[in-house]
């Protein structure tokens, strides 16, 4: 953030921080939040990550490093027969067909992404259009193999450092902040 202000009004208190581009701004309100922001404050955006993740994506088929339209088992060879037949495309189009609704048994994504298999899948991979939140971390899984990197390492060397976002980084920047092994920005 560029600057940074909190008022009172009222036994409210808030904070504004501006520089997140030309007439954007970012307010919260909440004492113990507004006390506690600093301009070096970290903001936790989970869903971002999915901004990154289609990024990566899209720089190395654009690179020739990866396709798309290949099948997702190519890179991840452990995965159920169905699971394995979508592509990374349809992942990232939420069109791979995984069921949002089914609920694992632990908050662990890794032990998440560990269980997904066929069962998971409530329609032929391509036929609608279905939210998952098991999609970005399955292809940020896929991401892995094709670059050979952490997921955080191939997101900060390959689309934030060319960019210059030097004060955004994906994951916890301390173990408080994780959050069960999910990736997320902070910025």
């Amino acid at each position: 953030p560029t600057s940074l202000s909190s008022s009172s009004a009222g036994g409210n208190r808030s904070a504004v921080t501006s520089g997140f581009g030309p007439g954007r701004q970012l307010v919260a309100s909440g004492s113990s939040f507004a006390e506690s922001l600093t301009p070096e404050a970290a903001f936790a955006f989970s869903s971002f990550t999915e901004i990154l993740i289609a990024t990566l994506a899209s720089s190395l088929a654009a690179q020739g490093q990866l396709d798309l339209d290949a099948r997702v088992s190519d890179h991840l060879s452990d995965l159920s027969p169905a699971l394995g037949a979508t592509t990374l495309n349809q992942l990232l189009s939420h069109r791979a067909g995984l069921d949002n609704a089914q609920v694992p048994d632990t908050a662990d994504w890794t032990r998440v992404l560990d269980q997904l298999d066929d069962r998971w899948l409530f329609t032929e991979p391509g036929a609608v259009f279905s939210y998952s939140r098991y999609s970005y971390p399955l292809a940020a899984r896929v991401l892995e193999s094709a670059t050979g990197s952490s997921f955080e390492d191939a997101i900060e060397t390959r689309v934030l450092e060319p960019l210059g976002l030097n004060q955004t980084s994906v994951g916890p920047r301390d173990a408080e902040a994780a959050f069960d092994g999910l990736p997320v920005t902070n910025t």
